[in-house]
């Protein structure tokens, strides 16, 4: 007779010590007497369910058995209160077996000869070195007319410069501005310099020439612009550009000295000593002035 878990109803078979689904003690199982009413085969004496038209036990027909009564014990599942919660059964611990790592064969990758390309890196990380330097000790020099926002600006490797939040806003900002004033010149020259200072130098020429489409003789802005496509390491463009400025001011000395910068960062020796020579010969006791003069001893163009 099947018997049935006290907390959790599930039936239990015979033999079972444990509710398989709750882990509960079998011997806590109910059993309980009930009464119920029966019809009794005339043939063999079966006792049989009331519904029921012929015997089970031997087929005979039930239509004159007699009801009687039968008082028997049977084993009744108990359905939980609501807030009894059945106990899960302990987890079971599985031991996991690692398996040893496997060794993973080293692969050979194949090394393919870069001296060519190993040559033009070294060759351009030494044209970076000059540029640093020269702009570290403040031998290119901008335009003493600009206020350019130097706190806004850090340096960073190759040349290139790291830009606050701030100066990002404001460049923003101004270029927002620009778009309902296009007329403000003093609006866009500032975000020139914003542009040239932040490293944004593309930009910062694209302003600088809108503005000199309309102020096209000052020169101390096409000076700025020039230092934007030296930056750029646009030599050829920077030396042009300078010249035009040196055209308008011929004694200017900012464009004389970074006309001598420019044309010794070519490589063009006798042309860098010329300006240098004649910014000595025109503001001798200018700092630019001091400067060519080292230049010019360092170099060997005395």
């Amino acid at each position: 007779m099947p018997s049935f878990c006290t907390l959790c109803g599930t039936a239990l078979a015979e033999g079972f010590k444990f509710c398989p689904n709750c882990g509960a003690a079998t011997e806590n199982a109910v059993v309980k007497t009930v009464e119920r009413e029966m019809l009794k085969c005339t043939n063999c004496g079966e006792d049989n369910q009331l519904a029921a038209v012929t015997c089970a036990g031997c087929g005979a027909s039930l239509q004159d058995a007699a009801i009687v009564k039968e008082v028997v014990t049977e084993s009744v599942p108990v359905k939980l209160p609501p807030t009894v919660v059945a106990p899960k059964a302990a987890p079971v611990s599985k031991k996991i077996e690692k398996k040893p790592a496997e060794k993973k064969t080293a692969e050979k990758k194949t090394v393919r000869p870069e001296k060519t390309r190993l040559i033009l890196f070294i060759a351009a990380l030494a044209v970076v070195a000059i540029v640093v330097i020269l702009y570290t000790n403040g031998v290119f020099d901008h335009s003493p007319a600009l206020e350019h926002q130097q706190d806004n600006v850090a340096s960073m490797p190759e040349g290139k410069n790291k830009v606050s939040l701030a100066a990002m806003q404001d460049i923003a900002m101004l270029e927002e501005k620009m778009k309902t004033s296009p007329d403000d010149m003093e609006s866009l020259l500032s975000l020139a310099h914003l542009c040239n200072d932040a490293g944004l130098y593309d930009k910062a020429i694209g302003y600088y020439k809108t503005y000199l489409g309309r102020n096209p003789k000052e020169a101390e802005v096409i000076i700025d612009m020039g230092v934007c496509f030296f930056s750029l390491k646009q030599y050829d463009k920077a030396d042009s550009v300078m010249k035009a400025a040196i055209k308008l001011s011929p004694n200017h000395p900012i464009g004389l000295y970074n006309l001598g910068i420019v044309n010794l960062s070519r490589g063009k020796m006798e042309d860098a000593k010329k300006w240098f020579s004649l910014l000595v010969e025109k503001h001798p006791e200018s700092e630019q002035a001091k400067q060519a003069k080292e230049l010019l001893k360092s170099h060997s163009m005395n």
